[in-house]
């Protein structure tokens, strides 16, 4: 800073002030050597605020894409697990020498594929996501 530097007066209550002149005395500055530092830190965090909250809209998107795909997969493992039940049925009829092991292989097959895996539904997404988005629509005002 200069003395050719923009000058401003702004008025503040005595509170204020004098915990400003204990931390500019106690970090060995000048009074408007410490307003200008904590001006400046809070820009660099409102810039850090705004990027965290990029991140967390991207990590958002990218947890609903997943849970999506999960539902779509679920659908595949519902046939699988079914084309397994169908393989367990086959080999009963038949009598080959594997039958009961390949029977019990594919009845443990398909049980782990019909283990219920809990994926919130859209509408769930929307209610998780709805906090965040008001947060952020109230920030941006």
């Amino acid at each position: 800073m200069s003395r050719t530097d923009p000058q401003m007066k702004i008025r503040l209550p005595d509170e204020l002030k004098e915990a400003i002149e204990r931390a500019a005395e106690s970090a060995g500055r000048t009074l408007n050597a410490e307003v200008v530092q904590r001006l400046g830190a809070t820009f660099a965090v409102d810039g850090d605020v705004a990027a965290l909250a990029r991140q967390v809209e991207a990590l958002t998107s990218q947890r609903d894409d997943a849970y999506r795909a999960i539902r779509a997969l679920q659908g595949t493992q519902e046939a699988l697990a079914q084309l397994t039940l169908a393989v367990a049925d086959h080999a009963t009829s038949s009598k080959t020498a594997g039958a009961q092991s390949t029977i019990a292989a594919a009845r443990s097959v398909a049980s782990a594929l019909l283990a219920p895996l809990r994926v919130p539904s859209d509408g769930e997404l929307s209610a998780i996501n709805a906090p965040a988005a008001k947060r952020r629509r109230a920030a941006n005002v």
